[in-house]
């Protein structure tokens, strides 16, 4: 059940130094079949876009603005607010990185829902770098939080690019991990709804820290799109799509670090998971893991080996 949540594709459409950048916005609800499209009208131009796009029955379009959710009611209405959209992205300097573009990532590239573009705020040469990603719960035991520190700077003393969610608890530790190392920061935070409604408030500062060292900000939403409970599982396919190894550093049976270890093992990438005594209850999410056939590790040298055991180049 943790698998079988609505996913959101974004797009935007406008010529600047990309080719055409493509512009709409489905909504959950959506089918495959709008999904290709979208897909292969990459190089139309944004009008005919939106007419092909606007005739489809089953797109149900919903933007959330601001002051919540609206339908719109003519395809003019629709192009409106996504030109919109993207002057506020551009005024704050965001890249936008489509599926043609040379920046978008390589293993991501690679997933079967693959989001059309990603919005980057900050350091977009990130995402063409080795990435690992580190998440667990937000109310995780203190020794995984220890370790998630710990892990995160080491890795990125390694030279990997560390991804998380940005929440409080293991992500955030993970992040700050990365920044702890010294010098130009190695980590991303992907986010579940747009820049102007960065979630959670309370890490405002870990973000403009992510930015001022050189990290990078990513989403696939539009500037003003406020994130709802079912958009943090549709989110997590880009923090596990982004690399080859996913580390479970705490976990129950009921959270969203399953739901990004199991979109790294739908993908065939490998999940390791942060193993010590507190895990060994059965309730525990990373013993299921373990069960599932995800390999362990109690210490960075045991991480390491399994690094170099599994390592896959992402060029």
């Amino acid at each position: 059940m943790l698998r079988c949540f609505y996913y959101m594709c974004h797009c935007l459409a406008q010529i600047t130094r990309w080719h055409q950048f493509l512009g709409l916005s489905l909504s959950k609800g959506v089918q495959f079949e709008s999904f290709k499209i979208l897909e292969e009208c990459t190089k139309k131009d944004f009008e005919k876009l939106c007419d092909e796009f606007y005739r489809e029955k089953s797109f149900a379009l919903l933007i959330e603005k601001a002051k919540g959710a609206r339908f719109f009611s003519s395809k003019e209405d629709l192009c409106d607010l996504l030109h919109e959209s993207l002057q506020d992205l551009l005024k704050e300097s965001c890249s936008l990185i489509t599926v043609g573009d040379s920046l978008y990532p390589s293993f991501l590239l690679e997933t079967k829902d693959r989001p059309l573009c990603l919005f980057v705020k900050g350091n977009p040469s990130l995402l063409k770098q080795e990435m690992i990603s580190v998440v667990g719960s937000r109310r995780a035991s203190p020794f995984a939080l220890d370790k998630s520190f710990e892990i995160a700077s080491f890795l990125t003393r390694l030279g990997y690019v560390i991804v998380s969610g940005g929440a409080y608890g293991c992500d955030a530790l993970a992040h700050k991990g990365a920044l702890a190392h010294g010098g130009e920061a190695s980590t991303l935070a992907v986010f579940a709804g747009g820049f102007s409604q960065l979630y959670p408030k309370g890490n405002e500062f870990l973000f403009k820290e992510i930015l001022d060292q050189g990290g990078a900000l990513v989403t696939e939403r539009l500037w003003h799109q406020s994130s709802k409970p079912y958009d943090f599982p549709i989110r997590n396919r880009i923090i596990s799509g982004l690399c080859w190894t996913t580390l479970v550093m705490d976990a129950s049976l009921k959270s969203g670090t399953l739901v990004t270890a199991y979109k790294a093992l739908d993908e065939g990438r490998n999940v390791f998971v942060l193993k010590s005594k507190a895990h060994a209850l059965p309730a525990s999410g990373i013993e299921l893991l373990i069960e599932q056939g995800a390999l362990s590790f109690e210490t960075k040298e045991e991480l390491y080996g399994l690094l170099k055991e599994t390592e896959v180049s992402c060029v």
